[in-house]
């Protein structure tokens, strides 16, 4: 069956447009039909227009995060776009929600780099500040036994005045890296702050 050409000529372009543009509509409706993104709609009346589109894209990426037990580098991406979101809708408790789990998986991450294999030539080249500071907030001995290894005496010392405030049951474990000059000298300032009570 043959179409008429002056039917095809009849039909605008406009009315295609038209066409497409509720099958695309159908289409996503369709695709988010199951979605379960637990909209409050009372909520979305007091946003403005501009906003809307941000808390139901908002609620999507937390719907993907939600009964995660383990995240990944992808889930890191969704991370940094829900608190930019967060931020836009001025929205304080997804967004303190969010930095939780972001500083969550970032420690989880450096922990497992620090039980790597690779671990001992990663640490020679980072710089002493963020090494000691990695070892004050996980107090691993690997880290700090390659820390010591790799640090001036100057560097040593400073270590050695954190350990006895921080970690003095660890002292002992490394004694080995001092002199006893050296470990009765910063005895000696610790008693003097502890006199001066600062």
């Amino acid at each position: 069956m043959k179409v008429d050409r002056n039917i095809l000529k009849r039909i605008k372009p406009f009315y295609i447009l038209f066409a497409l543009t509720i099958c695309m509509i159908i289409l996503v409706i369709i695709i988010n039909y199951n979605a379960d993104y637990n909209f409050d709609l009372e909520y979305i009346k007091t946003l403005p227009w501009n906003k809307r589109s941000t808390y139901i894209k908002q609620k999507e990426y937390l719907s993907k995060l939600k009964n995660k037990e383990n995240y990944t580098d992808e889930d890191l991406i969704l991370f940094n776009q829900l608190i930019s979101i967060s931020k836009v809708l001025e929205d304080t408790d997804t967004m303190k929600y969010v930095q939780k789990l972001k500083y969550e998986y970032l420690l989880s991450s450096i922990k497992n780099i620090i039980n790597s294999e690779d671990f001992e030539n990663l640490i020679v080249s980072d710089v002493f500040k963020t090494k000691l500071g990695l070892y004050l907030l996980y107090g691993e001995d690997k880290l700090l036994v390659g820390l010591m290894k790799n640090s001036t005496s100057k560097e040593r010392l400073q270590i050695l005045y954190l350990l006895k405030i921080f970690y003095p049951d660890k002292v002992k474990n490394y004694e080995k890296f001092y002199t006893k000059e050296e470990i009765e000298n910063i005895d000696l300032i610790i008693e003097y702050i502890n006199l001066k009570g600062e």
